[in-house]
């Protein structure tokens, strides 16, 4: 063989083999970034669990709970809901269904105590045309209702 057919075989093999160790090594990498969550799985042991229960208010604790129906006739409502210092004077917290007479309706779970609520039809708020009692809190006139 020639020298200079040699130095051209050698110089096209280091060539190739070039070649050949750029995509190894970026694929190495690749690999690498891809599967790097699983160290910080294996690095590090899991905190302890934590339970935050906070205790049940006095009425629950005794077991005492009574489902209060509310009824309202309002048969060309669109929609009827019901807000009270129970649910944070929350319309959107209290929705009635309406049934086939016309009528809406919903139960609410309360404890034992005195309660202030409106009604609201078709998002103008009001009392309660059934409610026996009204009261004023926070400087609004509202239903009253106590749950024994």
């Amino acid at each position: 063989m020639k020298p200079e057919s040699k130095t051209l075989y050698l110089l096209l093999a280091a060539l190739a083999l070039a070649l050949l160790a750029v995509p190894s090594a970026i694929l190495l990498d690749a690999v690498k970034s891809h599967f790097s969550f699983l160290d910080s799985l294996t690095m590090r042991s899991p905190a302890p669990a934590q339970k935050h229960i906070s205790p049940a208010p006095p009425a629950l604790r005794s077991g005492k709970l009574v489902f209060v129906a509310f009824t309202v006739k309002a048969p060309k409502a669109a929609k009827v809901a019901l807000a009270g210092d129970f649910n944070e004077w929350d319309f959107s917290r209290g929705p009635l269904l309406k049934a086939k007479d016309g009528a809406w309706r919903t139960e609410i779970p309360l404890t034992p105590g005195h309660y202030c609520y409106q009604i609201e039809i078709d998002g103008k708020a009001g009392l309660d045309p059934s409610a026996a009692q009204t009261k004023q809190i926070e400087g609004r006139t509202c239903s009253a209702l106590t749950v024994d």
